[in-house]
């Protein structure tokens, strides 16, 4: 088989595997959405089924996808043939419709949700999950009402300044007539405007590193550090939103409401559609708590500013207290059983404490929902520092404003943040050049 061929052929296949999974729906279920009337619990059960089974179709369509399109441009362009089909073409323009007649309704909002997660990092017109997180964008403000807006707010970043998105939290702030989803939507604007200006201090800060000879964490970071910097907020727009942010987690802080961050999980039969968690052992973070970490985290855990104290038990019953560990660095990393990524930084923990052990302490603080999982870890041994377990949603991940996890902080032996980091290479540079700093006894 010709290996043009080949390259045309699959993706083509996987396009048309993935529209028969959109259709799926019964002629009944097709009509009723498309008419406007009100529809039936079984038919919109049926519809939530049809496309989370097209979600899980369109994964690995995607991925055999972008295979053929990296063999179809190393093909001489006399051997090309026809470029390959993207999936994701037939699955926003579906999705899109499908939100549109299932408009106000929990797979309506899962639908958009599914558009924002999906899309590429970098703004790319051409791209049709790109146009897919633009739609879902702009379409936002007919749910300012919905009780699971949340599920949405929550999934909000920054990786760009896009003030369509500033515009459409503006919006449902006006628009919508239930006080909490008000309340909501400025706590994750303001939230958004910070993390567009942490990226912003972030990029302008990894750009003078890189410049000043550090290793790049991988051969193109440069070149992505700088189309970042260029779509990140400008000095002008910084100016004018960071005050009106704070301002208002302030106000948002003084209001008297019993306002919760409601838990939400997958509905059983259907694994993207967004559910709120009936659990009654999950721990329901009240709107307050978070506000006050948005503002804790701009007051007291900004790089170059002093890390605030605080006191947790370890696994061993000790009480490790921030503020005994002056004169050594410290990295704490915050954690749970089952994340990869925090996994896979412990050999390289152990490896700084190995190294390290007479200047620097560890903690690492577990996420986990019960103590038993963060033990049975532990019990392990492949973590041979000071573990504490804080549980899901626990007080100091929630005042540390801990969203992604691993998330560590790296503080110096007087007690200054000097990173936050959730690249273990980075952290190693990091951790040797706070280890050379202090023992030169120079910044």
């Amino acid at each position: 088989m010709p290996k043009s061929f080949t390259t045309q052929t699959y993706p083509l296949l996987s396009a048309i595997a993935l529209v028969a999974v959109l259709c799926l729906a019964s002629p009944a279920c097709a009509q009723e959405a498309a008419a406007g009337t009100p529809i039936s619990d079984a038919t919109q059960f049926e519809l939530e089924k049809q496309f989370s089974q097209s979600v899980v179709a369109f994964y690995p369509a995607m991925s055999k996808y972008d295979a053929a399109r990296e063999t179809f441009n190393e093909l001489p362009e006399n051997e090309r043939g026809d470029p390959p089909v993207d999936p994701a073409i037939a699955f926003v323009d579906h999705a899109l419709k499908l939100e549109e007649q299932n408009r106000g309704t929990r797979l309506g909002i899962s639908i958009l949700a599914q558009l924002y997660s999906m899309a590429p990092i970098e703004p790319d017109g051409a791209n049709a999950r790109w146009r897919g997180r633009v739609e879902a964008i702009e379409r936002l403000p007919e749910y300012a009402d919905h009780e699971l807006l949340i599920a949405f707010l929550r999934r909000l970043t920054n990786f760009h300044d896009d003030p369509k998105t500033e515009e459409s939290l503006r919006t449902i702030i006006r628009k919508t007539s239930r006080p909490s989803n008000r309340r909501l939507a400025q706590c994750f604007l303001a939230r958004w405007i910070l993390d567009g200006i942490s990226l912003r201090k972030y990029t302008e800060y990894r750009m003078a590193e890189l410049k000043r000879g550090y290793k790049p964490t991988h051969p193109n970071e440069p070149e992505w550090i700088d189309r970042q910097w260029k779509s990140c907020m400008s000095a002008d727009r910084v100016e004018t939103l960071y005050d009106g942010a704070l301002v208002m987690l302030k106000e948002l802080d003084s209001e008297t409401n019993t306002d919760s961050l409601p838990p939400l999980c997958f509905a059983k039969h259907a694994v993207y559609v967004i559910a709120q968690d009936q659990d009654k052992d999950v721990r329901r973070l009240s709107l307050r708590e978070y506000v006050q970490s948005l503002i804790f985290k701009e007051e007291h855990l900004q790089r170059g500013r002093a890390a605030d104290d605080f006191e947790i038990e370890t696994l061993e019953g000790k009480t490790w207290k921030l503020s005994e560990q002056l004169g050594k660095i410290v990295v704490i990393q915050f954690s749970f059983v089952g994340c990869g990524p925090c996994e896979r930084m412990y050999p390289k923990l152990a490896e700084l404490q190995t190294r390290y052990a007479d200047r620097i302490q560890i903690l690492t603080v577990m996420a986990d929902s019960k103590v038993e999982m963060t033990r049975e870890k532990y019990a392990e041994g492949f973590m041979t520092w000071d573990v504490a377990f804080d549980g899901r949603r626990g007080p100091l991940g929630t005042r540390w404003a801990v969203r992604s996890y691993p998330q560590v902080f790296l503080i110096n032996e007087h007690g200054i943040i000097e990173a936050t980091e959730s690249n273990e290479d980075r952290m190693i540079d990091d951790v040797q050049r706070l280890v050379q700093q202090m023992e030169r006894g120079s910044p």
